[in-house]
């Protein structure tokens, strides 16, 4: 009866051992878009479910709309890197979410090893042993992801050139958004005058600055002050 009650006690040290073990690490999911048109729904969903076979726990999400090839110490990425601590862990989708930027990409997973922070992708693209032949997996990779994006855009530049050989004006039409309801001139001319900013306005009217004053300049709102 006592080795009875001793296992049983045993056992529950253990998985409050292993309870606390999970607590006190993190798990993060990493979600970068580059635009906000790219959808995070199934990046979030496979993340998820690799934290779940892992049993890392609660995923604490780390998600920004921001370039790829912006330092990623410049990004939230960085600013929460600072809170990370060892034995921690990061899940990707995919090794480029880091960014497509080589010599950067590398870096992260350097600074992450010298912290003893755990980082895993969805697709298995990031080896989990630092010898020679993971480094040279992981670094064309890197150069694999790198190269995507500069022939993205190579293709971005060559298609811009042939729109304006074909007399394509390009850019966005401003004011367009704001001219496409008549009684905005009133709704603007009446915020203006009850001395409604002009960057809340542009907020409410979901345009820029630049766009709602050409849209004043135009209508010639204010003009009789």
């Amino acid at each position: 009866m006592y080795l009875k009650i001793l296992n049983y006690m045993n056992l529950f040290i253990v998985k409050l051992m292993y309870t606390l073990i999970i607590y006190i690490m993190v798990c993060y999911g990493y979600l970068r878009v580059s635009t906000v048109k790219q959808e995070e729904t199934n990046y979030k969903a496979s993340i998820l479910n690799l934290a779940n076979e892992k049993e890392l726990g609660k995923v604490t999400w780390i998600s920004e709309t921001v370039s790829g090839r912006k330092d990623w110490r410049n990004r939230l990425l960085g600013k929460e890197f600072e809170q990370m601590k060892e034995g921690d862990t990061i899940i990707l989708a995919e090794f480029s979410r880091i960014g497509r930027d080589f010599f950067n990409s590398m870096m992260f997973v350097d600074e992450c090893r010298k912290k003893k922070i755990h980082i895993i992708s969805v697709n298995g693209d990031i080896p989990q042993t630092n010898d020679a032949n993971s480094n040279l997996l992981l670094s064309v990779t890197a150069w694999k992801a790198q190269m995507e994006r500069e022939n993205i855009a190579a293709r971005t530049k060559i298609g811009i050139a042939a729109a304006k050989a074909r007399g394509v004006k390009l850019g966005r039409k401003t004011g367009m958004i704001l001219d496409k309801d008549p009684d905005n001139v009133n709704k603007i001319k009446e915020m203006i005058d009850n001395g409604v900013k002009l960057g809340f306005i542009a907020k409410k009217f979901e345009c820029t600055r630049a766009t709602l004053w050409k849209f004043i300049k135009n209508h010639h709102i204010g003009d009789e002050q």
